[in-house]
């Protein structure tokens, strides 16, 4: 099922808007419970003969190893992100089908991960945490959309805090950079995931310019 970006239905309203807008109150200081109040559909997230993006059959994959290493006790979920983390997921993955610009960034970020993954692998804690800060620097230098980059590096920045204090967040993280380091074969790499085709540095220039900057 594929979601209009012009919020004409209660799907897409929904998605873009609604649950969005939950994420930008957890970034604005709401507690994390909120997530628990995302409408996702299953649907949004699953082919029903549409052209889709590349690569969301590994993002999927990576959820169900994710959720194997739960199961198997490698990784113990805090109480809090237990009841929110299938949300984050499911998120995540129509994020990625379902809004261009985050297929895009998203897609250009697992690259940049498998293209520099010699600043991870065998590295100590203090040199991950290096690696992870060039990975938001690049980010940042890279994305020229002015009206979520904040946002997106609100999320780095936590990400990264939490790398540093909190053991779950730290196996978390070190799980998901090291599975896309070791199924690297399995991911796609398009000319869209480049950051010199992120909209709107190639596309989508008038709108955002109506919108000075903010489109």
């Amino acid at each position: 099922m594929k979601l209009s970006n012009r919020w004409q239905d209660p799907d897409s309203w929904n998605f873009h808007i609604e649950d969005k807008n939950i994420l930008r109150r957890v970034i604005d200081g709401a507690p994390l419970d909120i997530i628990e109040g995302l409408i996702l559909k299953r649907e949004w997230m699953s082919c029903d003969g549409e052209t889709i993006p590349p690569n969301c059959d590994f993002f999927i994959a990576m959820h169900d190893a994710y959720d194997a290493q739960v199961e198997s006790g490698n990784i113990v979920v805090p109480e809090i992100e237990a009841k929110i983390d299938t949300k984050v997921w499911n998120f995540a993955i129509t994020l990625y089908k379902q809004d261009n610009a985050y297929t895009e960034r998203l897609g250009g970020l697992i690259t940049a991960i498998i293209l520099s993954k010699s600043g991870w692998v065998d590295k100590s804690e203090q040199e991950r945490i290096v690696f992870l800060e060039g990975l938001r620097k690049w980010f940042k230098t890279h994305d020229k959309r002015k009206r979520t980059i904040n946002w997106i590096m609100w999320i780095f920045d936590y990400f990264i805090r939490k790398y540093k204090s909190d053991d779950y967040y730290r196996t978390t993280i070190t799980f998901l950079m090291d599975y896309i380091i070791a199924h690297e074969s399995d991911w796609q790499i398009v000319d869209g995931f480049s950051p010199k085709n992120w909209y709107p540095a190639s596309r989508g220039r008038i709108n955002d310019m109506v919108h000075a900057g903010m489109g």
